[in-house]
């Protein structure tokens, strides 16, 4: 039975935060688009309004690149 025991204190664990995810708001529909199958339209508009009025995406500098934060 000791073979099974294990120490938690000899590991420590290590929690990190996502990465943002860098891309267009092209891709970002194109890539909800893709998860949500054919003919979803109404569903990939909620979803990808949801992530920008929730800010978990926001537009970066150049205005051309969003960042996904947490999706």
């Amino acid at each position: 039975m000791a073979a099974l025991a294990t120490n938690l204190m000899t590991e420590p664990t290590t929690h990190s935060t996502p990465r943002p995810i860098i891309t267009t708001l092209y891709d970002l529909v194109a890539a909800v688009d893709d998860a949500a199958g054919a003919s979803n339209d109404a569903l990939v508009t909620a979803t990808v309004m949801h992530l920008i009025n929730t800010h978990q995406t926001r537009v970066l500098r150049s205005r051309q690149k969003l960042a996904v934060v947490a999706a």
